[in-house]
């Protein structure tokens, strides 16, 4: 479903990412794992067009997006839930979730997206009349889940979603990431808690200093003996 190929981007004049290639499968749960400083929140960003690729190329279920707008990628089925969830503190939770709805395909699905987002996430329901920043972190970072689910994704980019939260919270979170693509949703996932990401993915990279140095089924790399010594402390 998605194709980077030889993909160098960054900030400015400031290199980060340099010649990354990686494919997502339609309906998998695909895995960026690395370090902190690695260079993954650029390559969510370059993908949602955030920001400019500077070599390589972009491929979204066979149309070339390299050059494309934020906007038309988000027509064309691609939804981002950024690092630190960015929802709006002061709209309520509906408002929220309705802001996620504005891309022209998703518009005629509100009433309906409302009520499955609400029963993805029941506390949401509860909570819809609620300021979005007076929710605790998981809250927040259902909201902003939901929010990326309103424009009706078939591709869903998730950057560090367990960032900052409790260990159960963020538990229960990796087991909501697999009900999502149980609905027929792709996700391509970016994560540090590399362990449970890797339980849950079916294919994952290793990214480190802006490169891939690792590639291969999610269940491999678990059992992988540098990445256990490198990133799981065994």
């Amino acid at each position: 479903m998605l194709e980077i190929a030889d993909l160098s981007a960054g900030y400015g004049e400031a290199g980060v990412l340099d010649a990354v290639s990686l494919d997502v499968a339609r309906g998998s749960i695909t895995a960026l794992v690395g370090s902190n400083g690695a260079g993954k929140t650029t390559l969510m960003r370059t993908v949602a067009g955030l920001l400019p690729v500077k070599a390589g190329g972009i491929v979204f279920d066979g149309s070339d997006l390299t050059r494309a707008a934020p906007h038309d990628r988000v027509e064309r089925g691609l939804s981002l839930v950024p690092e630190g969830r960015l929802i709006f503190p002061g709209f309520s939770v509906e408002e929220n979730l309705r802001a996620g709805a504005i891309a022209p395909h998703a518009r005629p699905r509100l009433a309906a997206r409302l009520e499955e987002m609400y029963a993805l996430f029941p506390i949401l329901k509860q909570r819809r009349r609620q300021p979005g920043g007076t929710l605790s972190g998981g809250e927040q970072q259902m909201l902003a889940i939901a929010r990326g689910l309103m424009s009706c994704p078939r591709l869903l980019l998730l950057d560090e979603p367990s960032l900052g939260l409790a260990p159960a919270v963020a538990q229960s979170l990796f087991e909501t990431i697999v009900r999502i693509r149980g609905t027929g949703v792709t996700v391509f996932v970016v994560e540090q808690d590399i362990r449970s990401t890797l339980e849950i993915a079916d294919t994952a990279y290793v990214l480190e200093n802006g490169r891939i140095v690792m590639l291969g089924t999610a269940a491999d790399l678990l059992e992988d003996p540098q990445v256990r010594q490198a990133y799981l402390g065994l």
